[in-house]
Parts: C-alpha cells; structure tokens; sequence
C-alpha cells in the first residue's frame, strides 16, 4: 500500500476492519473476502468458491497466502474416501495482537526513516 492510499484511509469517515487488513497484510477485496467467509464459518474450499464465486486455484492460492500470514489454520477431517480440509481463522485476539505488532513495527520504521532527515 502506498503512503497515499494510507493517508486517504486514514482520513476517511469508513476506515474500517477490512481496511486495516488490506494496510497491514496487504491484501486485496478478494482475499479480505475470503478471511472474512472464514472468520465467519469455518469452510472447505468447495464452500468458498461457490461463496466468494472465484474457481477453486484462485481460491486455494489465497488460502495458502492467508495460511503463510498466519491468520488462517487448516484442520483435516477423514472422510470415507481421502481427507478433506476445513480452514478456520485465528481468534479476533489473537488478530488484534498481530495487527498490533504489525502497526508498532512500520511506525518504529517510519521513524527511523524521519530521523535520517537532515
């Protein structure tokens, strides 16, 4: 996200929490859609294409970013015939705290790079 794009955010009357989602991961209306179908019911990737209305690749590509942010879990559950995966999201706690450190390090870097103005 560009310093702009934060500005006018920050400004705005409806900053909200997809919002802050989108500054601090850098996620898109489309990733902070699927966190959020997530968040809202634990959910296998059939259940979230036809939710989200994406095919199945974008979806599981979003899916392993969210995972590598580490906001998303996934559990596995046998089934008569191979495994199938739920994802589920982390506690709204557990996101404040990252969200939280995350904001503390871009201000720490923020000032760093105020400092070096001379």
């Amino acid at each position: 996200m560009q310093i702009s794009e934060l500005q006018s955010l920050i400004h705005s009357e409806k900053f909200c929490k997809d919002d802050i989602m989108k500054c601090i991961f850098g996620l898109n209306d489309v990733e902070v859609k699927i966190f959020c179908a997530i968040a809202e019911k634990d959910s296998d990737v059939i259940d979230l294409t036809k939710k989200i209305k994406k095919d199945r690749a974008t979806v599981q590509r979003i899916i392993k970013n969210l995972i590598a942010l580490g906001i998303v879990g996934r559990k596995g559950l046998n089934m008569k015939r191979g495994r199938k995966y739920v994802y589920f999201a982390i506690t709204n706690e557990t996101l404040k705290k990252i969200l939280m450190a995350r904001i503390e390090e871009y201000c720490m870097s923020l000032k760093k790079m105020a400092n070096l103005i001379k």
